[in-house]
C-alpha cells in the first residue's frame, strides 16, 4: 500500500476534487466512512481505489476493509491529508472510489416503486431512499432535476439504502408512465390535505 504525506501529490489532489463533485452521472464518487464502505464490497466487491488515514489502518474495522481490497488500489493518507476527503467533520478514516452501478430501465413496471419528481434537497432525497429500503421498496426512479442520488450529502443521509435499491437516475417519467403495470398514487403540495385528518 502506497503511504502520501504531501497534499501536493497528483494522487491527492485529484481526490480532493473528487470530494467535492456532486455525484455527476456516470462519474465516479467518494464513499466517505466505514458503514458505506462495507456496503459496497458486500454488494458489488472491490472499489476502484480504497483510501485510508495510515494512523487508523490498526483498527479493526479499517484492517478488516483493507485486507479486502487488493494492495494495489490502495492508499494510505497522513490523518490531515484524509480529513480533507471527509465528507463531515470527524470521518472515519476510509472511503473508497467507485463508479456507481448504471442500470437500465425496464420495458415494464410490475412491481412497487417509487418516483421522485425533481427533489432538489439532498437531504430530503437521501431520506426518501431510506424510507424505501426499509419499506421493502426495491426500485426507485429519478427524474431529471433531483438530486444525485450519489452525490455526498444523499448518500450520507441515505444511510445506505442505496445498496438495497434499484436506482435509476434522469428518468423521463411521463415515457415511463405507459409501461407501469401497478397503480400510481401520487402526491403533491398543491392543495394539500393532512394525511391523518378524518
Amino acid at each position: 500500500m502506497k503511504h502520501i504525506s504531501s497534499r501536493d501529490n497528483p494522487a491527492v489532489k485529484a481526490l480532493v476534487k473528487l470530494a467535492g463533485t456532486a455525484g455527476k452521472r456516470g462519474a465516479p464518487v467518494l464513499l466517505d466512512g466505514v458503514h458505506l464502505c462495507q456496503a459496497w464490497l458486500q454488494h458489488y466487491g472491490a472499489p476502484d481505489q480504497a483510501i485510508f488515514d495510515v494512523e487508523r489502518l490498526s483498527q479493526p474495522d479499517i484492517a478488516a476493509l483493507a485486507a479486502a481490497v487488493p494492495d494495489a488500489r490502495c492508499l494510505a493518507l497522513d490523518a490531515r491529508l484524509m480529513q480533507a476527503l471527509a465528507s463531515v467533520e470527524s470521518g472515519q478514516g476510509v472511503a473508497f472510489v467507485v463508479t456507481p452501478p448504471s442500470l437500465s430501465l425496464p420495458e415494464a413496471v410490475d412491481e412497487n416503486c417509487v418516483l421522485f419528481d425533481r427533489i432538489q434537497d439532498p437531504g430530503n432525497v437521501g431520506t426518501l431512499l431510506r424510507t424505501c429500503a426499509a419499506a421493502g421498496i426495491k426500485r426507485v426512479f429519478l427524474a431529471t432535476g433531483t438530486a444525485a442520488a450519489w452525490s455526498p450529502k444523499v448518500l450520507r443521509s441515505g444511510q445506505g439504502a442505496h445498496f438495497a435499491l434499484a436506482i435509476h437516475e434522469h428518468v423521463d417519467l411521463p415515457a415511463l408512465l405507459p409501461g407501469l403495470r401497478v397503480p400510481l398514487v401520487a402526491t403533491a403540495l398543491e392543495g394539500a390535505q393532512d394525511l391523518y385528518a378524518g
